[in-house]
């Protein structure tokens, strides 16, 4: 018996046609639907009734896009016959065509007008015995793509809607397919066999040969952003996870793309004299770092690279000292850290751990070497306790965070613990000398169980300054580097005692204490309400009395408030990965005369740097790199700007 499956992905509109599909479909004697699923999200012609009546069978995993699949488990005998297929899918194509006529004004058997395409289709579709389609789609936001495929399956069972032109070679190659007639927008068909002789889909789609498809032995020319070695297969990237630059390995296709693949090493042919053998037993499987093998000389170099480059290429900008890189400890330093928890069916089990390389899986770990020791070296007993709760189904994630005194397990819940849960946990904290907390809720939610009096702090003994923060609170994840950070920063900016600062995304007033020490006076600016209250508190309990904060939006335009029109002499930006782009439109003043600013995305910082050079005068006087995140490719730098 042969099972056919058709579908819709439509843009914006087709909600009519979609319904009227599924009509002919249910005349033409689908006898069992086997799953529909309707999801009309955000459409900008589908109207508000339209939706609520579809409301009931939203899928939420599509609400960008009104999507109908329709899989019929089972269909009469005469169902979808031959004149009826051709007259649908021509009557789809002139319902296209008329459409696009209408929008852009596109006279019939003009350039742009579709529909003689689709009348051709059909009649090759027509001469192919229709009556064995088993897969039409209609994408009506790219007319020039129509497939129409002819899917002979062993057995029963739904056929799928394919989106991607190398998803439906899968597919295809998995239901053993006889062939695929495809019509591009030229009217001009293309017979494919399942052998895959041909896999040219689009014009724009690259050729690929079965052993392309399985592996390949290549030499890596680059490391990517993100850790990936980059070689090149037929003028094609192909970035490899494992891989290192200058090796030359054996590596398996993962994913294909129309710009790019992906793949994994299989076998290392010629390794590169940088690659070590990584210290975690999980490297590979867990995603908290990429680069363990990759030595620690070379991972700064790495970083260094991919700082110029962003420079050069995004901002057109160099600077004229490149400053040596900051470093510390590269083993046990995450002191802010969020675990997933989940409990896995299949394993019987709880795991909890970073996710997985794929980001779909928690990683199953025992340890964690970059994790401060007190939690790393504790997986296993902390798995074991969410395993004794009764809420181990209901806990999502364990936040981490480490004072200088004090580490923390922040254990958010989706229901109420029991009086046993909570006292376990509380157990547990005595045991191993952890402080304990429970998340109901929101961010404001957090309660201390042990010790009740619990307390995170951090020092910046040069400054003789300690800040206090909420165990949710962002802090600077690697406490070694924090400090060297802060010194740098000190170098570059260069205070006087005379001088006045401007200290941007200030949070807790990391730098914005210890530069009150050296300076007139400094204003501090944050966008969180609960991290200015604290930072406050922060500079009174250290008796720093010339520092000012203020609440602001500083992703809006506020050139009006008093603090934006103030003069200052030295200017602070510490954005998050976006940047600062919205601050540069009305800052900084001609009365500023240096400016640093600490980037943990280089990107934004080559955006950024770009406008201060071009539109407001500046010169790039050095930048470098900071080794915030050991072992994984997130660059973190820092850059000085002089008039």
């Amino acid at each position: 018996m042969q099972a056919l499956g058709q579908g819709f992905r439509i843009r914006r509109r087709g909600l009519q046609i979609a319904l009227e599909y599924f009509e002919f479909l249910r005349e033409q004697g689908a006898q069992r639907t086997h799953r529909i699923v309707v999801a009309a999200g955000r459409s900008e012609r589908a109207s508000i009734v339209e939706q609520r009546q579809l409301h009931r069978r939203i899928s939420r995993r599509w609400r960008r896009w009104l999507h109908v699949a329709i899989q019929p488990e089972m269909l009469a005998q005469k169902a979808f016959e031959r004149l009826e297929a051709c007259r649908l899918f021509q009557s789809i194509g002139e319902s296209c065509s008329a459409q696009r006529r209408a929008a852009r004004r596109v006279e019939p058997g003009a350039r742009g007008d579709c529909r003689r395409a689709h009348a051709a289709c059909a009649q090759r579709v027509q001469k192919n015995r229709p009556a064995d389609i088993g897969h039409v789609q209609v994408e009506q936001h790219q007319f020039d793509r129509v497939r129409v495929s002819r899917l002979q399956r062993l057995g029963a069972g739904p056929c799928r809607d394919y989106g991607t032109a190398q998803s439906f070679r899968r597919g295809l190659q998995k239901t053993q397919a006889d062939r695929v007639v495809v019509g591009d927008q030229n009217g001009r068909h293309h017979c494919y066999h399942s052998r895959f002789a041909e896999t040219r889909f689009t014009q724009n789609s690259s050729t690929t040969s079965p052993e392309h498809m399985a592996s390949a032995e290549v030499d890596i020319e680059d490391l990517s952003h993100d850790g990936r070695g980059v070689a090149r297969v037929d003028g094609k990237a192909v970035f490899v996870s494992g891989a290192l630059a200058g090796e030359r390995v054996r590596m398996k296709f993962a994913g294909k793309h129309r710009h790019y693949d992906e793949a994994i090493i299989e076998e290392v042919v010629r390794p590169s004299p940088d690659r070590v053998t990584p210290l975690c037993a999980h490297f590979g499987v867990c995603a908290g770092c990429v680069l363990q093998h990759l030595a620690p000389a070379a991972q700064i170099a790495a970083k260094q690279k991919v700082l110029i480059e962003n420079l050069e290429r995004i901002g057109k900008v160099q600077p004229r000292t490149l400053l040596p890189a900051l470093t510390d400890a590269p083993w046990g330093y995450r002191r802010k850290a969020r675990l997933g928890v989940k409990f896995v069916d299949k394993k019987g089990r709880v795991l909890v751990g970073f996710r997985e390389s794929n980001g779909r899986y928690i990683a199953d770990i025992k340890r964690c070497e970059v994790l401060h020791p007190a939690v790393g070296t504790r997986i296993e007993a902390i798995t074991a306790l969410v395993e004794s709760l009764e809420a181990q189904r209901t806990i999502p994630q364990i936040e981490v965070a480490a004072g200088d005194d004090m580490v923390a397990l922040i254990f958010r819940h989706l229901h109420p613990l029991s009086p046993e849960d909570a006292g376990k946990l509380v157990e547990f904290g005595k045991a191993h000398t952890l402080g304990m907390y429970v998340q109901p809720g929101g961010v404001d939610s957090i309660a201390a169980l042990w010790p009740e009096n619990a307390r995170l702090s951090f020092r910046i003994p040069a400054d003789d300054i300690e800040i206090e923060f909420q165990p949710l609170d962002f802090i600077q994840v690697n406490g070694g580097m924090n400090l060297r950070m802060i010194e740098q920063t000190l170098r570059l900016l260069d205070p006087r005692p005379g001088d006045r600062v401007l200290d941007l995304f200030c949070g807790l007033g990391n730098f914005t204490l210890p530069i009150a020490r050296h300076v007139a006076g400094i204003v501090g600016v944050e966008g969180e309400a609960g991290l200015v209250r604290r930072a406050e508190a922060n500079a009174q309990r250290n008796n720093v009395h010339n520092a000012k904060f203020h609440v602001a939006d500083l992703a809006v335009d506020q050139r009006d408030t008093p603090w934006a029109r103030a003069d200052h002499e030295l200017l602070l930006l510490d954005p998050p990965r976006s940047g600062a782009a919205a601050v540069l439109e009305y800052l900084p003043r001609r009365s500023t005369r240096r400016i640093v600013y600490v980037s943990c995305h280089p990107g934004s910082l080559a955006r950024d740097a770009g406008v201060l050079v071009e539109r407001h005068g500046f010169r790039l006087a050095s930048a470098g790199v900071m080794d915030m995140f050991p072992h994984t490719a997130h660059v973190e730098s820092i850059a000085l700007f002089e008039r």
